[in-house]
This record gives C-alpha cells, structure tokens and sequence, in this order.
C-alpha cells in the first residue's frame, strides 16, 4: 500500500506530456516512410529495382509501418501513459542490441563483416519491432498491476466502510434491544400484576399491545441485522438450499410431508451468504403458506443468466400492492407482522441483487431475485478452495 502514492504522483507528472508520445509516434513514422519513399525514388538505378534492393526496402519500411499502426493504435490500447518511457526505453534497447551486434561482427576478426544495406535493413527491424513488441507487452502488464492495485485499493476502502456501518447497526440495534427492551419487560410485568388485583377489559388489550410491541422490536432488530451489507460470498448448492428450507418452513408451519409440495427447476451453485439465503428462502415460502394456505404448492428454480425465483399457486399479488409489498409493516392479514418480505428485500439489498414481484404462469404469486453470481464449473471449484482456505 505505501508504493500509491508514489505510483499516482508518478501517474500524475508523467501522464499528461506523455499523452502525446502517440502522435509524436505517428508523425515520426510518417515521416520516416516518406524518408524512405523519397530515397527510393531518388536513387532508384535506370533499370529498374531489382529483386534484392525491392526486399531490402521492404525491411527497411517495416518498423516505419510497425510505428505507424502502434501510434495511431495506442491511445485505444489499455495502457497507462506513464509507462510509455517503459515502452520507448525497450524500442531504444532494441536497436541498441542490434547495432552492438553488428559492431561485434566487424570487431571479430574470423568474421568477414559486410554493411550492407539488407543487412542494416535486417537488423534494424529485428532490433526496433523486437523491442516493440516487448514493451508493449510490459507496458500492459504494469499497466495490468496499477489497475489491480487501484481496485484492491478501493475494496479496502469499501470494506472498511462496511465495517463502520456495521458497527453503527450493531450499536443501534444494542440501543434498541436494551433500551426498549427493558421498560416493555418491566410495564408487561406490571400489567400483569394489575389484572391479578382487578378485572378490566383495558388490561388485555394492553398486554396485547405490548406483545405486539415486542414483536415489533424483534422483526426491527432482524431488518437491521439483515440489511447489514455482505462481505464475503460462499457458493451455495441452489436445489439443497431450498430443500432444506421447504423441509423447516413445512414441518414447523403445516406438519405437511417435508418433500411434498416444492419443486426445484434446475441445479447450480449459486455465490452468497448461507444464513441470511436460509432466511430469505423460508420467509418466501412461510409468506406463500400464510397467503395461500397449507396446501400450496410452491415452484423455485433460475432464469436467464443470474436470477432464481420463487412461485406460488395462489391467487396472486394485485398489481396497486406491489410497490408497498416490501415496506416494513405492511401486511394484508391480521396476524401478519409485515415484516417477513420486509427481511427478504433487505437480505437481496445486502447482497446487492434486485428483488420483484410478479405473476407465476399459473397466475400465482411470483418472487424474481437478479443479480446472483451463478459460477461455472472453473469458478465454483476455485471459490470452494477459498472458503476452506478461510477457515484457517
């Protein structure tokens, strides 16, 4: 971390008057070809061009046209401007060990050394092309490494700011189970006492809405703590997930068969938190049951390239509810919290996926969750060697 600045003062001093090494690239081989072009045409002997002087022409214009593409090429290329000194600095090294290697075939004295102009031609072109290509190569892969370090940068940051969200929300919901927690406990309490000591139709309604205010303070205290955003994502097998859930939500809510009423439309591995998924699935499915009854039958599977849904056979959710459907509190039955797809939506939020609401084919109520990293094979297998490297 301590090499950014230095790299992003670098960046800064270096970038702008090299912004212009592109075109100043360009308009010098431009010009060496019409240097080229020029001398052919003066020098050019009354019979004509032979075979040997048309190829050594041809060598000698190819680093110009080589330069020429890279000049106009370059300010498309992903590479950052201040490592064009890296990209001149190997073109120079080139040509620089050609020429030496040309001096040492003079310099050695077995060696009859003949300069003539293929091979200046041949030499030149390994040299300059050889170190183009080259730089170029290491040009993009320091450019590569800034960019990486830059995002890992900013992943720090951003997991740092979560971390202090997250300990605001954990300080509040401290407040709140506390602080709220403890006078309702205690006015509970004296309530109770109170209808020991006299008969008042008040009383129950009292006790009955201080219950609901524990409920209340309960579900408050869950929305805060699965709203809280998620720093690592595990891979979840989809179609086990989802039975697990079906099986907890049936058995505890309708005492049904475990197996009977869910299908599962597909398998694959789907990248998230398996606590808060748990969560999200059984409040879908505990919201079909209350909505349609102990009978329903429930279809979950993918769609299109990363989104899951989940479906019921009931009558559907009418149009004008489903702008409020997910605001806490809101409910359309009388023993309904309002705060089950209240917990969903924030559990999609905090993964950073899009949850709505529509109409199943069967003209039931439909649950679309995008956004969800759905892994292939390759990526499944390298993100379960990273959750048991993470354990240790």
């Amino acid at each position: 971390m301590s090499r950014l600045p230095r790299l992003s003062a670098t960046h800064e001093s270096w970038s702008r008057p090299l912004s212009r090494l592109p075109g100043l690239i360009s308009l010098g081989s431009g010009l060496y070809i019409s240097v080229v072009i020029s001398w052919v045409l003066t020098t050019r002997p009354p019979a004509g061009l032979g075979v040997e002087t048309l190829f050594d022409i041809v060598l000698v214009l190819i680093p110009g046209v080589s330069f020429l593409y890279i000049g106009l090429r370059l300010p498309a290329l992903e590479i950052d401007p201040a490592t064009y000194p890296t990209l001149v600095g190997w073109v120079l090294a080139g040509m620089g060990a050609m020429v030496a290697f040309l001096f040492l075939r003079v310099a050695h004295p077995g060696v009859d050394a003949d300069w003539t102009v293929g091979t200046q031609a041949i030499s030149f072109t390994i040299g300059s092309v050889g170190g183009l290509l080259i730089g170029l190569q290491q040009a993009r892969a320091i450019s590569r490494a800034h960019q990486l370090e830059a995002r890992n940068t900013e992943l720090a940051a951003r997991k740092q700011e979560l971390a202090h969200q997250n300990r605001r929300l954990d300080r509040f919901t401290g407040v709140v189970s506390h602080d709220l927690r403890s006078p309702l406990a205690a006015t509970a309490g004296w309530v109770e006492m109170a209808a020991t000591d006299c008969d008042s139709e008040y009383l129950p309604e009292a006790a009955a809405g201080l219950s609901r205010m524990g409920t209340i303070i309960d579900n408050t205290l869950e929305l805060a703590k699965q709203g809280q955003t998620v720093a690592a994502f595990e891979p979840v097998d989809f179609a086990t997930l989802v039975g697990d859930c079906w099986q907890m939500t049936a058995t505890d809510d309708t005492g049904r068969p475990p197996d009977d009423g869910l299908t599962v439309d597909g398998e694959a591995t789907i990248c998230g938190d398996p606590d808060r998924l748990r969560q999200l699935f059984e409040n879908l499915f505990r919201n079909c049951m209350e909505h349609v009854g102990p009978t329903v039958s429930v279809t979950t599977g993918l769609f299109g390239e990363d989104g899951f849904y989940v479906e019921d056979d009931g009558p559907g959710i009418p149009t004008a509810y489903r702008e409020v459907l997910f605001e806490p509190g809101y409910t359309t039955t009388d023993d309904g919290s309002g705060f089950g797809l209240a917990i969903v939506a924030e559990i999609v939020d905090a993964h950073g996926w899009t949850i709505c609401a529509t109409d199943s084919d069967s003209g039931g109520a439909r649950f679309e969750i995008t956004g969800v990293t759905i892994p292939g094979d390759d990526e499944k297998g390298l993100l379960l060697r990273i959750k048991h490297l993470s354990k240790y």
